[in-house]
């Protein structure tokens, strides 16, 4: 059999044993291995043919988790592996599962978020501590106001000492219209009224704008890759949803914006729709928030 790197002149029907249970083998990497080393291929040829990385191929012969992508991903590695050497794919990917122990979540990025999409239970935390402050803002201002307008009026009321004040504007005489002298047969003329300065019975009460505090994510669901667009799809395929948070912190009217393939559209959006959130307050009541992105990752 020639050894060129083809895809098309690589032969994988031949004798592998059985293709069943994995017998006489402690992990599905090693039961992996010693098919293909039986088969006559090397990983280069495998990679090939499956478009799956050597470093990958490495890795899950090896059973090491580490060196691989999140557990969904590398358990699709591993049923195109098993195909690809005529195995029974599904038995082949529960005993890896199995070898690896929980699969991880896919990687996620929501924009307006201040980090990655990850549940976090300081986010809550954080939000409540922010409305504290607000409160605790709006009382001193309040209180500041309150203390110029009593503190101006004792000021007006208190009594001034005769050797300081001096005389005071009501000891001067003040003549008016019929007092004030006027030339022999001038008309005698009244003075027009004064406004009243603005004090602080007299001017404007300013209005306090109450404290706005945005939305946050508090719990997400990570999407599953789907394996029906395994085949075809780049090592990263990313899908951008806009949506709204309703008052009770749910995600409501998504639609994608865009994406790298449409076929992990479906599932950013079902799991979009489980996500959480500490929704918008203004003024300490919670409100609707229009308008959020966020972009889901899909790694292969």
């Amino acid at each position: 059999m020639s050894q060129e790197k083809a895809a098309e002149i690589i032969d994988f029907a031949a004798p592998r044993g059985d293709k069943g249970a994995i017998d006489g083998h402690e992990t599905a990497g090693a039961f992996l291995a010693a098919a293909r080393a039986g088969a006559g291929l090397s990983l280069a040829a495998i990679s090939d043919v499956i478009k799956v990385k050597i470093d990958h191929l490495e890795a899950i012969e090896a059973t090491r988790p580490d060196l691989l992508p999140a557990a969904p991903y590398a358990t699709g590695f591993v049923k195109v592996y098993a195909r690809a050497l005529g195995l029974d794919a599904e038995a082949v990917a529960r005993q890896f599962r199995e070898d690896i122990g929980a699969a991880a979540p896919a990687q996620l990025v929501f924009d307006d978020a201040p980090s990655a999409v990850e549940t976090r239970p300081t986010l809550m935390e954080g939000a409540r501590l922010v409305s504290i402050f607000a409160v605790i803002a709006v009382i001193l201002f309040v209180f500041w106001i309150t203390s110029q307008i009593l503190g101006g009026g004792a000021e007006r009321d208190a009594p001034v000492a005769a050797e300081e004040a001096g005389p005071r504007i009501s000891d001067i005489p003040r003549f008016t219209p019929r007092e004030a002298p006027a030339a022999a047969g001038a008309p005698v003329q009244a003075a027009p009224a004064q406004p009243a300065p603005p004090g602080p019975e007299t001017g404007p009460v300013p209005r306090l704008k109450p404290a706005v505090v945005e939305a946050s994510l508090i719990a997400s669901v990570a999407p599953g890759y789907p394996e029906s667009c395994a085949a075809g799809a780049a090592p990263l395929e990313t899908v951008t949803v806009m949506f709204d948070i309703t008052a009770d912190g749910r995600a409501d009217n998504a639609q994608v914006v865009s994406s790298s393939n449409a076929c992990f559209e479906g599932e950013a959006l079902r799991a979009l729709a489980l996500w959480r959130f500490a929704p918008r307050t203004v003024g300490g009541a919670p409100a609707a928030a229009a308008g959020k992105r966020a972009t889901l990752n899909f790694r292969g």
